[in-house]
């Protein structure tokens, strides 16, 4: 477990939501999203600062599959390596798809998940 005040520096700034962006064919554009990470790392968002939002609040996560949301948080996580905390969505309207995005989460280094109460339900 991190120390809260380890966790306090870490996660400060501002939380910059990624738009994941897509070719003309409808399929992602990973060196395109992994070259506008590496841009915000190169012009000063770190621990600290920032923290990376993937396929998140852009409202990306409602067009794509698992498996695309998967290899879009793979690939900011790959590219921050750990010097900008990374979170994204692993919000769904089916539970496991939840927990299988956020277990790929914690696979691949991501730092915290956003989730969202089943807004589309009134139950």
């Amino acid at each position: 477990m991190i120390p809260v005040e380890e966790l306090r520096k870490r996660w400060q700034g501002v939380v910059i939501p990624l738009v994941t962006p897509f070719k003309e064919d409808g399929s992602m554009d990973l060196p395109a999203l992994e070259s506008n990470v590496q841009w915000l790392i190169d012009k000063g968002a770190r621990a600290g600062n920032s923290v990376l939002l993937a396929v998140g609040s852009g409202g990306d996560f409602t067009s794509m599959r698992v498996e695309e949301r998967k290899e879009a948080i793979k690939t900011v996580c790959e590219v921050a390596k750990g010097k900008v905390p990374v979170m994204a969505s692993g919000q769904s309207t089916d539970i496991r798809d939840c927990i299988e995005i956020c277990q790929h989460g914690e696979a691949v280094g991501m730092d915290a998940v956003q989730l969202a109460g089943h807004y589309f339900y009134d139950g």
